[in-house]
Parts: structure tokens; sequence; C-alpha cells
């Protein structure tokens, strides 16, 4: 129960006696003169201490002195690309902590950074900033955060002085990756444990009850009431573990597979391609960049664009100059790399460099083939999935197949076995990463001799190209029509056939007895919305591919184009 002294509430606290005066302490003594005064009504009237001699002979946390706070100390944020930015002058539990974690910052007593002569060993890092430019940004938000709390923060960035010992890195990752899978496998087993032992003092409990039901009027009523509200609770609690321990233990799984996924062949050739495709960035950036900027002044009497940008670059320490190409009052000027600007592009070539020997070193030590162009023609087949897909065309970075939508799940899949079960038969392109294997067309042939066998129909006719013309014909399919647009002497055309039955023309191709006419119409107003019919094109029974209705249009369009 609370007390009140002179309108000051409390709560009951042991006495505890200094000198020859027993005073009483409350739990949160937060306001230190608040308690002398209360200290002084617990004396007696005209007699006690005076206000001095009580703050003589009151315990420390309760002695009125005005003093002038402790000079926090100083911090360093230092950032370099081969330890990333970490804090020094920190330990745990000095304050910082409130500021830093706002700014995505962590500490760890275990950094892997050697410790400093003059600045000490340090607590807080930003995680991913290693062998990479200092995110300024967020070192100078948290900086300024810092200095408002009082205390004495210097920036030191270096981003010219590359990274080595990039093997380390990557076998330090390897490590945390493992340490984690035992962690995450601890918790998810402490979590399952706990689940099972709720769940058998649940059944304990229930068994115990022995099927008996609420008996509404009973005295126990209440109490079997609370008793099954109870063990529902603990069930919840009970699945809520089981479903965190299935969440550690998949993340275990993942971080044990961390390597594997992470050398695995067609992503280590892809993050070659990356840092490759990144040297190329960082060499056009060497060689510095044009812009077009506006020569005369947009007000009276102030700098033109053009004269603002070259006096803030000059100021900057980067080159530029005019290239004395000049068009609609626009002069292009070409801006340089200045010299910091040259050091830190230096230093992450030198890192993009190490790490593309350290992956095509383990590219090569797997044994593994590298797939190229040069290794393919149009008719073989490539490896995809488990399947063995026909080689349409042969580019420099991929390769053309059918596309396994529109086909049906054999082992092997021909264009030409395709095209007979689909009337549109569709490709897609496959990046060289992605390949598992090569077989040659005779090699094919021989391993599936059933995929060339002729089909008991017999050989399809060949499919017809699309005819050229010097008009120009745009559009094609839609979900029921097919629908081209063209131009002639100035008057534009729409032209419509409705299609067969979507299970008949988007089946095999088989021909096509009754095909309606192609409807040409021509169009007036804002996006053709008023349309007047001019001719209707007889499409000859038979056909089996829409190619052949295009060249139905061609011919009409090209009869009736202006000489």
């Amino acid at each position: 129960m609370p007390w009140t002294i002179s309108g000051v509430t409390e709560r009951r606290r042991p006495f505890r006696a200094f000198g020859d005066v027993v005073h009483l302490i409350p739990l949160n003594a937060r306001d230190d003169q608040r308690f002398v005064h209360l200290l002084h009504r617990l004396l007696p009237r005209g007699g006690g201490w005076t206000g001095r001699q009580a703050n003589e002979r009151s315990p420390p946390h309760m002695t009125d002195t005005t003093t002038t706070p402790a000079r926090k100390p100083q911090m360093w944020i230092v950032h370099t690309r081969q330890h990333g930015t970490i804090i020094y002058g920190t330990r745990r539990g000095d304050g910082t902590g409130a500021v830093l974690s706002k700014h995505r910052f962590r500490g760890s007593e275990h950094l892997e950074v050697p410790v400093d002569e003059e600045l000490g060993e340090p607590y807080w890092y930003l995680p991913h900033s290693q062998r990479s430019r200092a995110d300024r940004h967020t070192i100078n938000r948290a900086a300024g955060d810092l200095r408002d709390a009082g205390w004495t923060v210097e920036i030191r960035i270096d981003e010219t002085t590359p990274a080595v010992g990039f093997w380390e890195l990557e076998a330090r990752k390897y490590q945390y990756a493992e340490y984690r899978a035992e962690r995450l496998q601890r918790q998810a087993g402490a979590a399952t444990a706990t689940a099972e032992s709720i769940r058998a003092a649940n059944r304990r409990s229930y068994d115990a009850l022995n099927g008996t039901p609420m008996l509404v009027d009973h005295h126990s009523y209440n109490r079997h009431k609370r008793l099954l509200e109870r063990l529902w609770k603990r069930e919840g609690k009970a699945f809520a573990l089981i479903d965190k321990a299935g969440a550690a233990f998949g993340r275990a799984q993942a971080a044990r597979k961390f390597q594997d996924r992470r050398e695995s062949h067609g992503t280590t050739l892809r993050r070659i391609q990356g840092l490759e495709r990144q040297l190329r960035d960082i060499e056009r950036a060497l060689h510095g960049r044009t812009e077009w900027l506006g020569q005369e002044p947009l007000v009276e009497g102030q700098l033109s664009e053009l004269q603002a940008r070259i006096a803030k670059l000059t100021g900057l320490g980067i080159p530029v100059k005019q290239t004395g190409r000049v068009s609609r009052g626009c002069a292009e000027v070409w801006v340089g790399v200045s010299e910091h600007g040259q050091q830190v592009l230096a230093a992450e070539m030198v890192e993009a460099l190490e790490e593309i020997a350290y992956w095509e070193d383990l590219i090569a030590a797997s044994g593994r083939k590298v797939w190229q162009a040069v290794d393919f023609t149009a008719g073989d087949f490539v490896q995809l999935g488990g399947r063995w897909l026909e080689v349409v065309k042969v580019s420099k970075r991929t390769l053309t197949v059918p596309d396994q939508l529109t086909g049906h799940r054999a082992e092997i899949q021909t264009m030409a076995d395709l095209t007979r079960r689909v009337r549109h038969p569709h490709t897609t392109t496959i990046p060289y990463d992605t390949v598992g294997g090569k077989l040659t067309a005779d090699g094919a042939r021989e391993r599936y001799p059933a995929a060339y066998e002729p089909p008991p129909e017999g050989e399809l006719p060949k499919r017809p190209g699309l005819k050229r013309g010097k008009v120009h014909i745009s559009g094609g399919g839609g979900a029921r029509h097919e629908m081209w647009f063209f131009t002639l002497d100035g008057q534009d055309y729409r032209a419509v056939w409705p299609e067969p039955g979507h299970t008949i023309w988007y089946g095999p191709p088989t021909p096509i007895a009754d095909p309606a006419p192609i409807k040409v119409f021509k169009t007036f107003g804002l996006g053709g919305r008023s349309a007047e019919l001019v001719a209707e094109l007889e499409v000859p029974a038979g056909i089996r591919w829409r190619e052949q209705v295009f060249n139905v249009l061609r011919g009409w369009v090209e009869a009736n184009k202006p000489s």
C-alpha cells in the first residue's frame, strides 16, 4: 500500500540507517533534492539538521551537489577498403548503441581488425562495407548524431588503397556460415524440446481429466474452465515454438549450403561476367564523359549553365574542357576524372582483377567445361535440366532452343517434332552458364532413334515465310483475331482475320477446311475508332499457318498500292 507524507506519495521500502538518523529511501531515487526535503519532513519539528548538515551527512546519491558532467571520450570513424567502416574509441555499454544502431551499425567484440596503437580497439562496424567506397551519407549522419549527443567525432576515410586477401574474406564467410548453422541448429533443437515437453505435460493433464465434461452447475466448473483455457494457451505456445524451430532449421540448412551455392558452376560464371562488366565500366569512367550545356544565361547578369558548370568542376579539381562542338545554343564539354577519382577507380580495378583470378582458379579446379559459342552449331542438342533441346540458333551470349512450355515432356525435343505437335511453336534463349552438356546431331540420332522416325500421317509441308513488300504492315496475333495495320496513299487501313477455335488454332497444325475471310477497313479519327469496310479477302481452304493468311493480305496490299 502506498504511504503519503506531506503530499509525497511513495511505496514501502526498508529503512536504512546512516549515522544516528534513519532515512527512508524510495525505490526510484531520481530527484536527489526532492528526497532531501523528504528527509527534513521526517525529522521532528524544532530539531534535526540544517540543509547543509543534511547534505554533508546524507548518502552520496542524496547529496545536493552540482557538478560539471564528465567530458565524453573522442571517437574516430575510420573507413578503409581492407576493413570497411569501423569506429574506434567506443566499447560495449557506453551509450553509443542508441545512436549508432539507427544507422545500421553493429557492435562486436570479435572484429578481426588489428588494434591501432593510437586509436585502440574498435567495437562498432558497418556491415558489408569492406572492399567498397565509403558510405559518406551514413557516416556523416552517424557522426552528426554522435556530436549532438556530446561526443567528439573525427572521420578518416581512405578509398584509394586497394584491399588484398580476397581468399581470406571468402574463407571467413564460409566459417561464419558454419557457426551460424550450428547456432541455428541448437536453437531449433531447444525450441523443439521445449514444445515437446509442453505438449507432453498437456497430454498428462488431459489424461487426468479422463474425458470428464464441464459441469455447468457444479462447483468445479470454473476450475475446469480455467484449466482448459490454460492448456489451450500452452498448446498455442508449443505450436509457436514448433514454427520457430522449423524456421531456424531451414535457416541452418541454408547456412550449410552457403558455400556450395556460392561456388556453384553457373553462379561463379555469372559472377565473373559481372566483374568483367565492372572492369569495362571502370575503363569507360577513366576516359571521362561529355555533357551538353547551354551557352547563354537564363537570367541576365548571371553565369550561363556552361560557365557555372565549368567553375564548379574546376573548383572540385575535376578536369574539364570544351570540345568545340556546338548545337542549338549548347556546347559540348568533356568532363574528366579528378586525381582522387582516378586513384579510387584504380583501387576498384585491382580488387576486381583479384576477385576474377580467384573465381577463375575455382572454375579451373572444378574441371568442368566452360561452354562458349564456338562449341555449338545449329542442329546440335544442349542439355538443360535433364532434357536435350535442339539448338535453333547460336549467338555470342545465348543459344536459341525450343520453348519447353510449348512442347511435351520428352527426354529429347526436336524442332520438327514440336512443329508437328504445336501450330505456333515458340523458342527461347538460354545463356551458356546454364548449359549442362552437348550432343551432336549424329549422336542424338544414334541415342534417340525414335525421335527421328517419320510420323504416321507423313511429313508436314514446309512452313512458308512472310512475303516482303514496299508497304510496311505491322501487327500480328491477338487473343481471338489476327490484326494488321498499314497505310496506302496517306490513308490508314486495318485488316482483321478471325482465328478458328482456340483448340484448333493452337493445337497440332491440321488443315483448316473453312477459314473465315480477311476483312479490310479504312480507319478514320483518333485511334481509328471509325472504320469503313472496303474489301473481304478470301482465304484458301487447307491452310495450316498464319504466314499463309498474311501472304494473302500482302498480295492485296501490293496490288492496291499507289504506283
